[in-house]
């Protein structure tokens, strides 16, 4: 089962792809403030972030945030109207398009994680542990361990 963090204000979007995700048996934590945003990467196991890129003001840096102190692969979602605007430096693994299809995420969430995995023996994974060979990285529960 996918464990899944949604970062969002609430939109009508974002509330149909949440009801998506239930109605699939998915796993998921939505928060929309930095402290609650923190808390869930660091208590609980995220195999993947999906971030709302419209309406935060701050979500290019939490997006830094996020990638200084894990590995977890993002999920960028993205309206029509703003995708033009999304600066293509920002440190996302993917990027879903408005309205939401919770079968195409799941497709991309299952690519990102088996390249995540790889199978040339480049990235170890057992259960929350992930060894990566290339990066010399350890990390438990999307945290990276400091060896």
């Amino acid at each position: 089962m996918l464990n899944l963090s949604v970062i969002s204000e609430e939109s009508q979007a974002v509330a149909e792809l949440c009801s998506e995700l239930a109605q699939n048996r998915l796993s998921y934590f939505t928060a929309n403030e930095d402290k609650a945003i923190s808390e869930q990467l660091s208590c609980q196991t995220t195999d993947l972030v999906l971030v709302a890129l419209d309406g935060y003001a701050y979500t290019e840096g939490l997006i830094h945030k996020i990638k200084q102190g894990s590995s977890v692969p993002i999920i960028a979602l993205v309206t029509r109207n703003t995708i033009d605007n999304i600066d293509y430096n920002l440190p996302v693994d993917d990027f879903l398009i408005s309205p939401y299809d919770v079968r195409e995420l799941i497709f991309r969430a299952k690519r990102l994680l088996n390249k995540t995995c790889s199978t040339n023996g480049e990235v170890i994974r057992h259960g929350d542990l992930l060894i990566d060979h290339v990066k010399y990285e350890v990390t438990l529960s999307g945290r990276i361990v400091i060896l």
